[in-house]
């Protein structure tokens, strides 16, 4: 501290993983400390954090020997080439995970932090009552206002961890619908087009002779074999005329759809049916962890609620006691 007197102050960079990973990008914040013996003015947050119980003596402590700086970010062409790379190699991990089963130790813990802030919310309930029943009006009020204050910040840090939750449903449902069903329509057109190849005799048969259709209707094409007269082959060419014309239309019909058929995106379905096969079954397991996990919210939604619901009634109960000392 003694060097921040004559020179700058340091500068912390702190990167959070937990939220990084939660949120999906770096999560990243830089702070200043104050010189040694600054008093900062008494300034509330500018916006709502939420603090795990374990966190909340050491925050009490030093809050006001740092402060915030503002952070901006900047991309360099070799972290686009870094960046572009990894995307190249991990994305198929990346779409097929879920934040829900990820991240489920952190939500796992901020569920029981969050159990923890009710139950001290309830016991401070608890002796605000009792302290209006045995001390003065102002003794409970304060009481009253620090029991309102924590149970405000249970309630905020319960909507915070109930809309992380809903996000990670609402990107499987996203990707379900982006995914899932663009594959099977792909997988049914290219199966439709190998079906109406093999049926049809016509295709198959112009298929195989494409080359040789192709060479007969180059006019600059001279036989290699010249035993026979010109004539003949002018006779021949006429009899084969219809044959030709019939073959010719579906030669060019079948240029038409030769490019869908050699598209990469065609060719590369059988490679990738084993992959897919795979992310379709690990789609089923997240969404069955994910069902789980909606059921376990929904139930301590539902738990809150019914304890928000007897805090208010305990709370007119006091109010009602406390009128009633007044009197």
């Amino acid at each position: 501290m003694l060097n921040q007197n004559f020179q700058e102050p340091f500068v912390a960079i702190v990167v959070d993983p937990v939220r990084t990973i939660s949120a999906g990008k770096v999560c990243l914040g830089a702070f200043r400390t104050y010189p040694k013996g600054y008093k900062p003015p008494n300034e509330e947050p500018s916006e709502y954090q939420t603090i795990p119980l374990n966190k909340v003596e050491d925050f009490g402590v030093h809050c006001k020997q740092y402060y915030a700086l503002e952070v901006s970010y900047f991309k360099s062409a070799l972290d686009r080439r870094l960046l572009d790379s990894l995307w190249n190699k991990y994305w198929v991990s990346t779409l097929s995970s879920s934040s829900l089963t990820t991240n489920a130790d952190y939500t796992t813990g901020q569920v029981s932090d969050l159990s923890e802030k009710l139950e001290q919310a309830e016991n401070s309930l608890g002796r605000a009552a009792l302290v209006g029943s045995g001390v003065g009006v102002s003794g409970s009020s304060i009481e009253d206002r620090r029991s309102e204050d924590r149970l405000a910040k249970a309630a905020r840090d319960a909507t915070k961890t109930s809309i992380e939750a809903l996000h990670g449903l609402l990107a499987q449902v996203i990707k379900d619908r982006l995914f899932n069903q663009l594959i099977d329509t792909m997988l049914a057109v290219s199966r439709k087009l190998a079906s109406v190849v093999s049926k049809n005799e016509k295709v198959s048969s112009a298929l195989k002779r494409a080359d040789e259709v192709k060479k007969y209707a180059d006019p600059l094409y001279a036989e290699s074999d010249g035993f026979m007269p010109e004539a003949v082959k002018l006779q021949l060419l006429l009899s084969k005329e219809e044959d030709m014309k019939e073959a010719l239309n579906h030669f060019q019909k079948m240029n038409l759809l030769k490019p869908v058929l050699d598209s990469q995106a065609i060719q590369n379905v059988p490679q990738l049916e084993s992959q897919l096969y795979k992310i379709s079954l690990l789609q089923e397991s997240q969404e069955k962890k994910v069902s789980n996990l909606s059921d376990d919210t929904y139930a301590l939604i539902k738990n809150y609620s019914n304890f928000v619901n007897d805090v208010s009634q305990k709370l007119a109960e006091v109010d009602k006691s406390t009128s009633k000392t007044e009197k």
